[in-house]
């Protein structure tokens, strides 16, 4: 627990904190995971009791180092709404607010999240990808396709997924050109999708499985984060990500 640490040691193993990622998923409350401590702790003797500053500081999300499963990664991104503020009370309120969202970027191999990065909603699709993408240079064997909206759709990242051998299946504009300037696999992508069935002879309609997984995440834990500033707000996505592989990995 405390090995290669410098400061004061943990009082808190870091096991407790991952028993608790799962109660803080549901109720997004540090207080209330604190009075569900002491509950417990009438229940089991020598129970570990933090208090709520403590477990806010100690609550972090960790991908586990797993290999890529498959040859296929799969890109998207969605949005999660900030505060608990519903339209009702902005109705009645006469609250002019602007709404607020961050967004999550993700790129999976269909069974598991292997990156993740969450941003402001002024924020682009392309740019998130690329900077997730550069991790991954090292898992990237076994890959041959990658699947990504009409967002993604910029000569910088056909050129980027080609220079390690990945065909990337990304659906292009419709009055794309098929001039190739300075990135022939975009050119061939055009080409290709001229073609009415390219979706299914390519395999591109497996992106539907990103789709899944975010329908997943929202219908377990809510597409609604209590946190209202944006960096409190960036702690619970990834606790979110980080629970649906473990979750899925049962």
């Amino acid at each position: 627990m405390n090995e290669n640490k410098r400061g004061r040691p943990y009082r808190y193993s870091e096991s407790l904190f991952k028993f608790l990622e799962c109660f803080y998923a549901f109720v997004k409350n540090y207080r209330i995971i604190e009075g569900l401590c002491r509950a417990l702790r009438k229940i089991i003797p020598n129970f570990p009791t933090p208090d709520h500053s403590t477990i806010h500081r100690r609550l972090k999300a960790e991908l586990s180092n797993d290999k890529i499963a498959g040859n296929m990664l799969i890109v998207d991104s969605t949005g999660f709404r900030l505060g608990r503020t519903n339209e009702y009370v902005e109705y009645r309120h006469r609250l002019r607010r602007r709404k607020k969202w961050i967004k999550l970027h993700i790129i999976t191999d269909s069974k598991k999240i292997v990156r993740f990065i969450i941003t402001k909603n002024n924020v682009g699709d392309s740019p998130a990808f690329r900077e997730m993408f550069k991790t991954l240079k090292n898992e990237l064997k076994d890959v041959d396709i990658l699947l990504a909206d009409s967002a993604y759709d910029s000569r910088e990242n056909f050129n980027i997924i080609s220079q390690y051998g990945i065909k990337p299946l990304i659906k292009v504009r419709k009055n794309s050109s098929t001039l190739s300037k300075g990135s022939p696999s975009r050119r061939l992508a055009v080409r290709e999708q001229r073609d009415a069935m390219w979706s299914k002879k390519s395999g591109y309609t497996k992106r539907w499985l990103v789709e899944s997984i975010f329908s997943s995440i929202k219908r377990l834990f809510g597409e609604t984060l209590s946190s209202r500033r944006f960096s409190y707000a960036l702690r619970e996505p990834a606790i979110l990500v980080s629970l649906f592989n473990l979750f899925h990995s049962l």
